[in-house]
């Protein structure tokens, strides 16, 4: 259907069949074209180069399609939907329901470390008993898969022990690792009987596991595997921490994105009207 459309577009009939192309001669080289390559540092400019007939109406298609898209991001818009974040105000209502149950110690866990190291949903389903290092002071997290890193050189994530060990994600995690065991996945399903597997977690299930935990605390939200990582970075842009202290934590290359959040956060700090008008 697309190959009918965008052969429409490109000025050729939908059922028209591509016709075989004989052999093409050898076109001798121009001395002028040859002499342009030499002033230019052998770089062969755009009218140098022969477009076939073809490729002009794909290229024709090309554009009627971005053209396309263009439009149709001016009708809908392209703001993502954005989620609710989980903030440091949000944690202890959230976790108070939370028992010792092995479910329990594993979302308790779960949640304080998605929230502390501000992970993304699928770095923090990733994370090995192997990528973990504990100190007197904290806790070292090897991330080696992050989403902005392909190549996978990793970066190591310090996440520091709090005074207070309900709220502390290394206290947390000691506790549940006493039943992970040594090695696998940090975070793991049960199966149906409520018994403990080796199999890691989607990442989906971080969503999933946040509003069952909030619907049982009554906290109120539209929350997803994203609300972690956001409250994280809304608390520390609340508390005027600087950005490129808060990229060391995110993992964020770009200052951009770390600045759209802050400017979400802090949109209703100092309004100008008040001082305009006054109080």
């Amino acid at each position: 259907m697309y190959l009918a459309w965008a052969q429409l577009v490109a000025g050729r009939p939908a059922n028209a069949r591509a016709l075989p192309q004989g052999p093409r001669k050898q076109e001798e080289p121009i001395a002028g074209r040859s002499s342009q390559r030499q002033e230019g540092h052998g770089k062969l400019r755009a009218r140098d180069l022969h477009v076939a007939p073809a490729a002009r109406r794909d290229r024709g298609a090309a554009h009627a399609v971005r053209r396309l898209l263009r439009r149709y991001a001016r009708t809908r818009g392209t703001a993502a939907q954005k989620k609710d974040p989980v903030l440091v105000e949000t944690l202890p209502a959230l976790l108070a329901p939370i028992g010792p149950e092995l479910a329990g110690l594993r979302d308790r866990a779960l949640i304080l470390l998605g929230y502390a190291g501000a992970f993304r949903r699928a770095e923090l389903v990733a994370i090995d008993v192997e990528d973990l290092r504990f100190s007197k002071k904290g806790l070292y997290v090897w991330i080696a898969g992050a989403k902005n890193d392909p190549r996978r050189r990793g970066r190591e994530l310090y996440v520091p022990r709090l005074p207070n060990p309900k709220l502390c994600a290394v206290v947390a995690l000691e506790r549940w690792l006493e039943i992970v065991g040594t090695s696998g996945p940090v975070f793991r399903t049960f199966d149906l009987r409520g018994h403990l597997t080796a199999n890691g977690l989607d990442p989906g299930d971080v969503a999933r596991i946040l509003r069952r935990r909030a619907a049982a605390a009554g906290v109120d939200g539209d929350f997803a595997g994203h609300s972690l990582r956001r409250g994280f970075i809304t608390n520390a842009a609340k508390k005027k921490i600087p950005v490129a202290n808060i990229q060391r934590v995110t993992g964020q290359r770009s200052s951009r994105i770390v600045l759209d959040y802050v400017a979400a956060a802090n949109v209703d700090d100092d309004p100008p009207l008040l001082e305009i008008v006054g109080t």
